[in-house]
């Protein structure tokens, strides 16, 4: 995600409500069991998205079962 998570937090503050926060470590490659847990974690918690960065989406988007739950936000350097 983002070396300072927080950041993405202030950005959305006030327009969603975050209803849990994970993070993983930068450059990770993500795997069809973490997808498939945070998949079955937002249906829990009945989550309508999963908000994650541009750069994190790109490694994001060969899960196409996470496409239409997947937010995206575009976080300017």
């Amino acid at each position: 995600m983002l070396a300072k998570p927080q950041t993405i937090e202030a950005v959305v503050e006030g327009r969603v409500k975050v209803l849990k926060h994970k993070t993983f470590p930068d450059h990770h490659n993500y795997t069809n069991l973490e997808v498939e847990a945070l998949l079955d974690e937002a249906s829990k918690m009945q989550a309508r998205w999963i908000l994650t960065t541009a750069k994190d989406a790109t490694k994001l988007a060969q899960f196409h079962n996470l496409r239409e739950k997947l937010w995206v936000i575009d976080m300017a350097v």
